[in-house]
């Protein structure tokens, strides 16, 4: 563990995954799978999330997840990669040879070829690339945030924070295109706002610094290995609300959490006609010149 920054508030420092999954607390994802509306949360969900009951993704969702990974590591702790990532070069992951590869790489990423191929193609084309690879230049990597929140022992890890600037960036990738409209929709779907306002309220707390004094990205990749693309979008606008609507959560989750009580989701609603939705005959209007 490398302490990065200690205060009596929490601590920054930089952990191995399993090294943090291993620690206590809740965390914002673990968060953002309850949020359900403006102040609207399913605390069954956010409990599901906390402790593991959740289904395991399918292998195609894993995949991508895989591929997500090995992408951090080579733009982010390039070092890793002879230690820590094993390629399957067999047909099927399936009988006594990939559960002999399985033993021998226990606790390395495992990738197939095509996929280590493919995200290392794109890491090629996007490693020099000055709102990539130069813009995580300075940064430390995999930084942990553990500490006390709302009375609760909380734990949360960005892909890369520049102390000295005062910057936090989350590297996102997709095998969707990285326009405005799908990097927007992404954000909102994934609650990426939300959860990056958490390690901006936390971080600015373990510093004893002010929360808007901290600049905050996701940087979307592209996994098209033929066409990369990079867009970098600034969050600083949205965090305020989104720190409203997870404390809010959080501190539900902890009254939940105390009672031991976790009730099904039930809410009552109505919907309005969207302005868009209703078809008129406009006026012709004569003008005079």
């Amino acid at each position: 563990m490398k302490i990065l920054h200690e205060s009596p508030t929490g601590k920054l420092c930089q952990l191995d995954w399993k090294t943090y999954r291993g620690e206590r607390g809740i965390n914002p994802s673990s968060l953002a799978e309850g949020l359900r509306g403006l102040m609207e949360d399913d605390l069954r969900a956010i409990h599901a999330a906390m402790t593991g009951t959740r289904k395991e993704p399918a292998q195609a969702s894993q995949d991508r997840m895989d591929r997500g990974s090995l992408l951090h590591m080579a733009l982010l702790q390039p070092e890793r990669l002879a230690s820590d990532v094993a390629v399957w070069r067999g047909k099927i992951r399936k009988g006594a040879e990939w559960d002999a590869f399985e033993h021998d790489n226990d606790g390395k990423l495992l990738l197939r070829e095509s996929d280590y191929q493919q995200v290392m193609a794109v890491y090629n084309e996007v490693k020099n690339h000055p709102m990539c690879g130069g813009f995580l230049a300075g940064c430390n990597a995999e930084v942990a945030m553990l500490l006390e929140d709302c009375g609760e022992h909380c734990r949360g890890q960005v892909d890369a924070v520049d102390l000295s600037r005062r910057r936090i960036i989350d590297v996102k990738t997709t095998d969707a295109g990285v326009s405005q409209d799908q990097c927007e929709r992404t954000i909102r779907t994934l609650h990426y706002r939300e959860k990056m306002a958490l390690y901006r309220r936390w971080i600015a707390a373990i510093t004893g610094t002010r929360t808007d004094s901290w600049k905050c990205w996701n940087m979307f990749i592209s996994m098209d290995e033929t066409c990369p693309a990079i867009r970098l979008v600034t969050l600083d606008a949205t965090l305020e609300w989104g720190e409203e609507v997870m404390v809010d959560a959080l501190k539900k989750y902890s009254a939940a959490r105390k009672a031991n009580a976790f009730p099904i989701h039930a809410e009552e609603s109505f919907i309005l006609v969207k302005p868009w939705e209703i078809k008129y005959d406009a006026e012709e209007v004569e003008i005079e010149f």
